[in-house]
């Protein structure tokens, strides 16, 4: 059995559990899946949820927050007792919008630990760190993350969204490892938001070829290269690269794959790749010895 293959066996097990299971995610996440349909988010509004959704995406603030879509974001006013948001709608906010709003959160934890209110995003972060003010917990920990990267977003994306969603799809598509670079390059500076919730945040404006490296990914490469190497997380970025090659999809389709597979059909799919890893392990073998070329 080839890549390939597995990867439709994989998508068969998805689309069997939506027969059974019809939680709403599950039936929209197979659909993204079954259409291959993500188109580029360029919209100033759309460009802002994904990036807040995204900032949220830990899974201990996932579970917190519970915002999988931007028109869940409406939760977080139930976090800070605000009423920014109307329940079920996709916010159309700009991103004055987004800093006033933030800087609202900031100033709502910095009154629970006895600190004057600020007015900025610049002040706000500096007297968030100057005060301690825990990064561990999801309210505090979303604030540094949008207080330290709005500002990144406004400089490097808004000024023409139509331009930079064109050079990176381009980088993404023909060098892997280049892109990797940038999503770190992007996530230095901006708090509690890593090269994993960087490249979800890329992914998500349909940047096809990005890939979120975490759990659910590391969890599969780990059974297929556990018998070649242990590989780092750019090694991991650049072999889905080459996966993606292999099998005739975006990396975007292979991550949602696995993770939904994972979310809803842990099981079968895992016994799946288990099943099958000796005969599919030499392609991945292959795939290793190129992944130097494109580092």
């Amino acid at each position: 059995m080839e890549i390939k293959e597995l990867f439709s066996l994989a998508e068969k097990i998805i689309a069997e559990e939506t027969m059974k299971n019809r939680a709403p995610d599950l039936l929209r996440q197979y659909e993204i899946i079954r259409l291959r349909n993500w188109p580029k988010q360029i919209k100033e509004h759309q460009i802002l949820n994904i990036f807040v959704m995204s900032a949220a995406s830990y899974r201990v603030m996932r579970n917190k927050f519970d915002v999988l879509y931007p028109e869940d974001i409406s939760n977080f006013d139930l976090h800070y007792a605000t009423a920014f948001f109307k329940p079920g709608i996709e916010p159309m906010f700009t991103y004055e919008d987004w800093e006033r709003i933030t800087v609202h959160w900031g100033n709502t934890i910095l009154r629970e630990y006895g600190v004057d209110q600020q007015d900025n995003l610049n002040s706000l972060i500096q007297k968030m760190r100057a005060s301690s003010v825990s990064t561990n917990q999801p309210r505090p920990r979303l604030v540094y993350s949008l207080a330290s990267g709005l500002p990144k977003i406004k400089k490097l994306i808004l000024p023409d969204p139509e331009s930079y969603w064109e050079k990176y799809d381009k980088i993404s598509r023909q060098h892997p490892g280049k892109a990797f670079n940038y999503a770190r390059e992007f996530s230095t500076g901006i708090e509690q938001m890593g090269v994993p919730l960087v490249c979800n945040f890329l992914k998500e404006l349909g940047l096809l070829y990005y890939v979120k490296t975490d759990v659910h990914l590391s969890n599969f490469l780990g059974q297929i290269t556990s018998t070649c190497k242990k590989i780092s997380e750019k090694e991991q970025f650049v072999l889905t690269w080459l996966l993606s090659k292999e099998i005739g999809i975006e990396p975007f389709y292979i991550d949602k794959i696995l993770y939904v597979g994972g979310v809803y059909s842990k099981n079968r799919l895992s016994n799946l790749f288990e099943r099958h890893k000796r005969v599919y392990l030499s392609t991945v073998q292959r795939l290793i010895q190129q992944i130097p070329a494109y580092m």
